[in-house]
């Protein structure tokens, strides 16, 4: 989903009678009770729906428990779209999606996405902004924010480069140092002001932070050939994403810390296929990945740091098989205990809708598993592709 700058004038709509809630049991005894102790949290799967087109898909959340990622209008065109506990807010622009937003409510976001002049922008309390550029960038591309409104994400330069990026306080564009002959794009930011993200060239891409106290350097161990790439990062400086272990087959979602990696937990038999896209700063850890090596779809998954074991949920379909992904989770929604995931399923009619899963643990439960890999060396989905596929689209 992706986005095209329009006047600043928020559209206000409420359809909260459109949202389709579907009640669902504990699908197994893998599922497990996540924060909330014994208190009432009925798991539902919520359908927060479209703006009168196919499709939609959530990118990001604040603690608060408001969504905001993309949703088709009438007319095809996925628009950046807040979800408020009901109320559906737009942002000013169209042809985009909105990536986060902070506890207090400022919002970041991409717009003009389909065009070569993409650019990144901020909205708070219904006016937006473009996020500035120097003079010889030609579009902006913007995924996170933190509480103290510094921002990141990168820049295209006229030869085609990409450039990582922060913009402090949403007014000052830092460019963030690699080493020569790579490019950098920059995916996480804590409150501390660490960044993480990744460096590349035409043989490989590995996993980057930039330190708040202005150091540059490979997340260790480090790779120099195959991918790794962090896609966030903490506030106890834990950053996660995946990587292949040094062109390994297969891609394993991780965590960085302290000078190691550490695999999050299998997803079906190895080789693994698994992303991590969101996370709650509590240890819950969220993103997508595929059930055996020869499952070509991807599925939600849903985590705690240290258990060694990724559990899914169920599609809006229904059907376990269809695809799913999380980019978000929030410790609670809607005064409920316990955690709740924001991605996008499948419907019933094969559509792709933001879905929020609530109460996840209570309702998640160990993927099914499809025996038999004779041709995984053929037919295991390329890395790059896998990620591409789950992560909200870009320029």
């Amino acid at each position: 989903m992706r986005p095209h700058v329009g006047r600043p004038l928020a559209l206000f709509a409420v359809i909260a009678s459109s949202l389709v809630v579907i009640a669902t049991a504990v699908p197994s005894a893998e599922a497990r009770q996540g924060p909330g102790g014994s208190a009432p949290c009925p798991p539902r799967i919520v359908d927060l729906g479209t703006l009168g087109g196919a499709n939609s898909e959530i990118d990001g959340a604040n603690r608060r428990g408001v969504w905001v990622g993309a949703a088709d209008n009438a007319h095809g065109i996925p628009t950046p779209t807040l979800w408020d506990h009901g109320v559906v807010r737009t942002l000013g622009e169209s042809d985009g999606w909105a990536a986060d937003i902070t506890n207090a409510g400022v919002l970041v976001g991409n717009a003009h996405a389909d065009t070569p002049n993409a650019r990144a922008f901020s909205w708070y309390r219904g006016t937006s902004h473009l996020l500035p550029i120097p003079d010889w960038a030609t579009s902006s591309f913007v995924r996170r924010i933190n509480q103290h409104d510094d921002a990141v994400g990168n820049l295209t330069a006229a030869d085609g480069s990409g450039v990582a990026v922060e913009w402090r306080h949403l007014r000052t564009v830092r460019v963030l140092p690699v080493p020569a002959g790579f490019s950098g794009d920059a995916e996480g930011i804590n409150d501390a002001g660490d960044i993480v993200g990744d460096i590349g060239n035409d043989t490989t891409q590995i996993a980057w932070e930039w330190g708040h106290d202005g150091s540059s350097h490979a997340l260790q161990p480090e790779y120099r050939v195959g991918f790794s790439q962090a896609n966030l990062i903490n506030n106890r400086g834990v950053a996660a994403g995946g990587l292949d272990f040094g062109g390994q087959l297969g891609l394993w979602a991780a965590t960085w810390s302290r000078g190691s990696v550490s695999k999050l937990g299998p997803f079906g038999p190895e080789p693994n296929f698994t992303f991590a896209f969101g996370q709650d700063q509590l240890g819950d850890y969220v993103g997508s990945g595929t059930y055996s090596p020869d499952d070509f779809s991807l599925h939600v998954f849903v985590m705690r740091a240290g258990s060694g074991t990724m559990l899914t949920m169920l599609p809006l379909s229904g059907n376990v098989d269809d695809r799913s992904n999380a980019h978000a989770v929030v410790p609670a929604y809607m005064g409920q205990p316990g955690i709740a995931v924001g991605g996008e399923s499948t419907t019933s009619n094969g559509d792709d809708h933001a879905t929020v899963w609530t109460c996840a643990f209570r309702q998640a439960f160990a993927p099914p598993t499809v025996a038999g890999s004779a041709r995984v060396s053929r037919r295991a989905p390329a890395w790059k592709r896998m990620v591409d596929a789950a992560r909200p689209l870009r320029s």
